[in-house]
């Protein structure tokens, strides 16, 4: 299995991983402790750098994303870390402290599923391969005019209490919540809350005013989550 921490990537032989949860101001986060083993090296200038370069991958001026397993990261944040080094017998060893504060992994892969849209009541369905619920990023093109459209998934909804001309584009954006209409952000003009793509199969319902077009070309994008 291929463990890397930004862009350093740790031999498996001699790296464990030891994965806690832990509640952190009433959130529930995620603890890793990567400790590790080097040896092989040159002389001790060489095993030095060796750690120095373990060092740098796991900053502390910023989160790094972290991969424990194919295809996931999570983003973490240095907590701590120790080094020693054995010069007669040219060994290094480390162990690197790491909290996430989101305590789910996220596929390294974005999935886009496209939705052509040509009622109101429109219906997409979406299957979410993670174990965890996941927010998406939903975006509509506007073939006419639409009148207050939203999209709900069947316990929340959002809608923008606006209009969207033909040829603009709104992008409901469930990560960063927040609502932006042609690049410019119009989260103050929405009501409702923001969609989530559950564990299995999920159904997205567009809804617009009984004036609108119902017209618009629109895509769902989302990466799967694990606890």
């Amino acid at each position: 299995m291929s463990i890397s921490v930004g862009g350093y990537v740790f031999n498996p032989r001699t790296t464990v991983v030891r994965e806690q949860y832990e509640v952190v101001g009433g959130k529930q986060t995620r603890a890793i402790r990567i400790t590790g083993l080097l040896r092989g090296a040159a002389d001790e200038a060489s095993l030095i750098a060796a750690l120095d370069a373990v060092t740098e991958a796991v900053s502390m001026d910023a989160p790094v994303l972290v991969s424990l397993r194919p295809g996931r990261q999570i983003a973490a944040r240095r907590e701590g870390l120790v080094r020693e080094i054995n010069g007669r017998a040219l060994t290094g060893q480390f162990v690197v402290d790491l909290r996430a504060e989101s305590a789910w992994e996220e596929s390294e892969a974005i999935e886009t599923l496209p939705w052509v849209i040509g009622q109101s009541g429109e219906v997409l369905g979406v299957s979410n391969t993670g174990n965890a619920p996941t927010d998406p990023v939903i975006t509509l093109a506007a073939d006419d005019f639409l009148i207050t459209p939203g999209v709900g998934d069947g316990t929340r909804m959002i809608v923008y209490e606006g209009e969207v001309a033909g040829g603009s584009t709104l992008v409901i954006d469930a990560v960063k919540r927040e609502v932006r209409l042609d690049g410019v952000e119009v989260t103050g003009y929405t009501s409702g809350e923001f969609p989530r793509l559950a564990p299995g199969e999920t159904e997205l319902v567009f809804t617009d005013d009984i004036m609108s077009s119902h017209q618009a070309t629109g895509s769902v994008a989302w990466r799967p989550r694990w606890w």
